[in-house]
């Protein structure tokens, strides 16, 4: 369990879903030890994705794979229709159903959909925090984790 002590994001375009650079400052409860470069995954925070593009046969899988729910799936020419068209195969495919509509085989095709973003840990604080005898609460820093940069 994680408490949110603040958390801070900038859109790099002002379209909603979009690139999204996020720091999260929280607190885990005493006793539970996060180090740095661990993974972290909040159950209650949801993001859209809309810029991924798949492939027909080729790449029907979403980049995620926690708590994805599709919202829309379309490529060119026309938007397909869940459960005639298509329906998401847990975790993350997107299964072409028969006798629906679905684009040639090989086609791009894109989908917006929801999914629960990784953290990863990077302000390690190595020194214990006690107060009274008593452990208290690690305060930990999280980057999301698909949009870090590839020099970090």
């Amino acid at each position: 369990m994680l408490l949110m002590v603040q958390e801070r994001s900038k859109r790099i375009y002002n379209d909603p879903g979009t690139w999204i650079e996020g720091r999260i400052t929280a607190s885990v409860l005493p006793g539970v030890r996060l180090c740095e470069r661990d993974k972290v995954q909040l159950l209650d925070v949801t993001e859209v994705y809309n810029e991924e593009v798949l492939t027909r046969g080729l790449d029907d899988t979403t980049r995620f794979d926690a708590g994805v729910v599709l919202e829309e799936v379309a490529d060119l020419t026309r938007t397909y229709t869940p459960g005639r068209d298509y329906a998401l195969t847990p975790p993350n495919v997107v299964e072409w159903l028969p006798g629906g509509q679905a684009p040639a085989f090989g086609a791009q095709y894109s989908c917006k959909y929801s999914a629960l973003p990784l953290y990863l840990v990077v302000d390690d604080s190595p020194h214990l925090r006690v107060e009274h005898r008593l452990p208290q609460s690690q305060a930990v820093v999280l980057l999301r984790l698909d949009r870090l940069s590839e020099d970090f």
